[in-house]
């Protein structure tokens, strides 16, 4: 049987916690986005003016882009704005701390090879919107399900 020397094992945590803390800015991000975006979509009525825009011909595409993506600006511009905030404090915090999480380790690769540190950036981003599509799809009710009360 393999033993795993300590500097294996503390690797390995520092792997898990490397990705621990991604996930959670991840979901932290997400929450200051949904909020500034959620705030603005009770502000506006959008579903009359989505009907509205409809009921004149206008398509899905259209819709979105002509209609609620305007009225959405600043709210769009404000979850943007948070997310850079929150993973640039979260840099600089790991960084001042010389604790090593994803952006640090990113920004150490960039030293040594670019190209290295812009695939890891990009596959990072990546796995980031995969995780987050698959997130939205969980807890959803499916459309066959019946609810009973008592």
């Amino acid at each position: 049987m393999k033993r795993h020397s300590p500097t294996n094992r503390t690797l390995a945590a520092v792997a898990w916690l490397t990705v621990a803390c991604a996930l959670g800015a991840l979901w932290s991000a997400r929450a200051g986005a949904a909020d500034a975006t959620t705030a603005k979509l009770q502000a506006i009525d959008v579903q009359t003016l989505s009907e509205a825009a409809r009921s004149l011909g206008a398509g899905w595409g259209t819709v979105m882009l002509r209609i609620v993506a305007p009225n959405m600006r600043s709210a769009l511009l404000n979850s943007a704005l948070l997310s850079v905030a929150l993973v640039l404090g979260e840099f600089t915090i790991a960084q001042l701390l010389n604790f090593v999480n994803l952006q640090v380790a990113i920004n150490m690769l960039g030293r040594a090879n670019a190209g290295v540190s812009i695939a890891v950036a990009v596959a990072s981003l990546f796995f980031a919107f995969i995780l987050l599509v698959a997130l939205s799809f969980v807890g959803r009710r499916r459309s066959g399900s019946v609810q009973v009360e008592e």
